[in-house]
């Protein structure tokens, strides 16, 4: 799924070079999400993913305003990134509050009950990307899988209990309360 921002005679679309991120720092939260394999339909629920984002402060930001430092750690399954991904804002509705972009590096290693697999981009050492969502009025960050990502190394039981095969088309989606909240607008 694609999330993208309405457009409007207040909006300021990708042209927007320039951002403010208020107050910044590190806002952490758990919610429910989840990892799907398309091919099959299968997914996989978590009722408790951690989520910490660490964002810079101040305005005239350009590029990355940040990184999701931590994700990860379901109760049923062990699912961890393996490096910092990038935040990276594209577009802002000023009429909505509404800042959506792209979430870069994304490789995640995941284990369950004898099961191993890895989600990465279009080749298994070639991070994938999330589009992300970020509504300033409640605080809601949302993340929504791209067509880069697929699933490799799937071993063990996974084929059976979880219906995932290496190649397959991966997708994923969360939405997260920040706390702190974040105020994030482009001028």
């Amino acid at each position: 799924m694609v999330l993208t921002a309405g457009l409007g005679s207040t909006s300021t679309m990708a042209a927007a070079t320039t951002w403010t991120v208020s107050p910044g720092g590190r806002s952490a939260t758990t919610a429910t999400g989840h990892l799907a394999d398309t091919s099959t339909g299968k997914r996989l629920r978590c009722p408790d993913q951690g989520l910490h984002v660490l964002l810079k402060s101040g305005s005239g930001l350009a590029g990355t305003i940040g990184h999701v430092t931590l994700f990860g750690a379901c109760s049923f399954k062990h699912i961890v990134q393996t490096a910092a991904w990038k935040i990276r804002p594209l577009s802002y509705d000023a009429s909505t509050g509404v800042t959506t972009g792209r979430i870069t590096g994304v490789i995640i290693v995941g284990t369950f009950h004898g099961c191993s697999f890895n989600v990465a981009g279009w080749t298994s050492a070639e991070p994938g990307s999330l589009n992300f969502r970020y509504a300033n009025q409640d605080s809601a960050l949302s993340l929504s899988g791209t067509p880069s990502l697929h699933f490799y190394g799937v071993s063990g039981n996974c084929p059976g209990i979880l219906g995932l095969s290496s190649g397959d088309p991966a997708t994923f989606h969360g939405t997260w309360d920040l706390s702190p909240s974040q105020a994030i607008t482009s001028p």
